[in-house]
């Protein structure tokens, strides 16, 4: 995307960015988030609408007879420095169902914690997190008892390697949507992750909100990043939800999560 000034019929292009992540080369976008459209309601608010195009083969998409399902409606807002802003609009709030809170829970070195009560494939699930020592740390959803199905939600703090947490500073932060093993099934044929550059100092907290729709997940970090990738798993029995934290300490310091309800009346 563009932003910038428009004056005089003439628009002067200040600031360039990205919003969806997927991957460039056209024979390989499938499972991503394309095809947006805008439109500016009654409140004011520029909401914009996507498609996921399929991550599965051709003759499965024809065989099942539909091809690509809508993402959440997004709400565009503007930062102070140009950068554009993507959330959920407000209204999904009114589908959340059986709420369920944790807070203040220690990730120590190489670990992970299945969290109790957390538990499906319809989800809204909103995280904060901070990081000691730790390389990596996240969530993981969709998850099989024996792990061989989940969906990562990654948060690396140190991709340039730095020895001491407080060098590691500076807008170097990588968010990975880990799809490498969301499903076991052979029919899927991308399973290309996605990440994005976030801004993110040692000492402050990163906050996740996450969407899970059965063969979707849709991630929005910091109040404005936004990743979202088709998944697929295959087992029934996909549906843990995990943090963890790899290479050092880390905290959950709250997490929120209810069950999502449909969209349209049964």
């Amino acid at each position: 995307y563009y932003t910038g000034t428009y004056a005089n019929r003439k628009f002067t292009p200040e600031r360039h960015g990205r919003m969806a992540f997927g991957e460039t080369n056209f024979s390989n976008r499938t499972g991503n988030l394309n095809e947006c459209q805008t439109l500016l309601d009654g409140n004011g608010r520029r909401v914009m609408f996507g498609r996921l195009s399929e991550g599965r083969y051709g003759y499965i998409q024809r065989a099942s007879g539909w091809s690509g399902i809508m993402g959440l409606p997004i709400e565009l807002t503007m930062g102070e420095e140009g950068e554009l802003h993507l959330n959920p609009v407000e209204e999904l709030e009114a589908l959340r169902r059986n709420p369920v809170s944790l807070s203040d829970i220690q990730l120590a070195g190489d670990s992970s914690i299945t969290l109790d009560g957390v538990r499906g494939n319809r989800l809204e699930i909103r995280a904060v997190f901070s990081w000691e020592t730790a390389e990596e740390f996240g969530l993981s959803v969709c998850c099989s008892p024996d792990g061989a199905e989940q969906t990562m939600i990654r948060f690396n703090v140190n991709p340039n390697d730095s020895t001491q947490p407080q060098d590691r500073l500076g807008p170097d932060r990588l968010l990975v949507l880990d799809v490498t093993r969301s499903s076991v099934s052979q029919e899927v044929k991308n399973r290309e992750s996605q990440r994005c550059t976030v801004a993110h100092s040692y000492g402050e907290t990163i906050e996740l909100r996450v969407f899970v729709d059965r063969s979707v997940v849709e991630v929005f970090a910091q109040g404005g990043h936004y990743l979202g990738k088709r998944i697929y798993p295959a087992r029934p029995d996909s549906l843990g939800v995990q943090i963890f934290s790899l290479g050092g300490d880390a905290t959950l310091h709250s997490l929120e999560a209810w069950e999502m309800d449909a969209i349209w009346p049964i």
